[in-house]
């Protein structure tokens, strides 16, 4: 299980990568947020309550986990508007595909060793993801803001 520790902060790692690269200097406003939130909320319940019983010394790194797992996907969620749409909807359903990889990885370690066919299904949505994410970060255009002047120095 040590592995799995080194594993999960080599991951954690790589996802806060991705979630500076989608950094953005635009200012939402919260309720944009609401839906996200509602289904990170009903994510990490779901997750948590089916594998909380067998986490035991893990809980802490599987929360810590869980979410830089939402984080990534706030970030990806806040590019709307942003990027173009092609771009944003590969990322999202890239980092989708990501979380859906977590999770059967997640439930395979603390809930059901022969989930899902996890040996197929996670490399399936984990390849999936990386391959979308990197293919909307390639297909990004970013709007010009016409509103912004230029300034000449005379």
């Amino acid at each position: 299980m040590s592995h799995f520790v080194f594993a999960a902060f080599l991951f954690i790692g790589a996802k806060i990568c991705y979630s500076i690269r989608f950094l953005n200097s635009k200012d939402f406003k919260i309720s944009k947020l609401v839906p996200f939130l509602l289904f990170g909320f009903a994510y990490m319940t779901i997750i948590t309550n089916l594998v909380y019983n067998n986490l035991g010394y893990y809980f802490f790194p599987f929360l810590i986990y869980l979410f830089v797992v939402l984080l990534l996907m706030q970030f990806a969620y806040l590019r709307k508007g942003e990027v173009n749409e092609l771009s944003f909807w590969l990322v999202i359903f890239g980092v989708f595909f990501s979380m859906i990889a977590d999770s059967i990885n997640i439930l395979k370690i603390f809930y059901d060793p022969l989930i899902a066919y996890n040996k197929i299904t996670v490399m399936f949505f984990y390849c999936l993801s990386q391959y979308m994410i990197i293919l909307g970060v390639l297909q990004e255009n970013r709007p010009i803001n016409n509103n912004k002047k230029l300034k000449v120095n005379r």
